[in-house]
């Protein structure tokens, strides 16, 4: 076992989610409850083991150790409201998020950017919509992580062969994210 290092873990989840948007205060809101399993049960091993096997990589080391099966039931809220708009250019946009359950209990704070070519998604449904679109994002997020199963091991299974002592789990956590985004008509990509 790597002690001090993140243990193996893995997890599969179906989610359902509701979402709305207020175009006259600027303010998205989604709410999202997520149901599953984390452990040898969703299958992780074999996922990693064979995709290191198509490419001709060295097989992963350490499996046999993984945080044990338990269950996901997780609802998470997230709020975003526009902070700052361009046109169809430019568009930055707080947002916060709370998750609370037995895969993850955290809190998240940051910002939203996008730049390029897109639709407002603020402004009410249009009626020609663009049927390209092309931009650049990124989102810079702070979490405050009170518990994460996948490093803690589970609530209701205690019997992990290795997992992280609360202690030395970093608390606060910066991810920083971005990509570019094409849209054409239906396909996203």
């Amino acid at each position: 076992i790597p002690f001090g290092d993140r243990p193996y873990s893995s997890a599969i989840t179906g989610s359902l989610f509701s979402s709305s948007t207020d175009t006259s205060r600027k303010l998205h809101i989604s709410n999202n409850i997520s149901v599953g399993i984390f452990g040898p049960l969703a299958l992780g091993e074999r996922m990693q083991t064979n995709i290191h096997r198509w490419l001709n990589n060295k097989l992963p080391q350490g499996w046999q150790h993984q945080v044990a099966n338990d269950a996901i039931v997780d609802y998470q809220l997230n709020v975003e409201k526009q902070l700052w708009a361009f046109q169809d250019r430019f568009l930055l946009n707080g947002v916060a998020q709370a998750q609370l359950g037995t895969l993850k209990t955290k809190a998240s704070t940051g910002i939203n950017l996008m730049a390029g070519y897109f639709e407002d998604p603020y402004k009410p449904i249009p009626v020609h919509k663009k049927k390209l679109q092309v931009y650049l994002y990124g989102q810079a997020r702070y979490h405050l992580v009170a518990y994460d199963a996948l490093l803690q091991g589970g609530l209701l299974n205690r019997s992990s062969p290795y997992t992280m002592a609360a202690g030395d789990i970093s608390r606060l956590i910066l991810q920083v994210d971005g990509g570019i985004a094409l849209n054409y008509k239906k396909l996203f990509l």
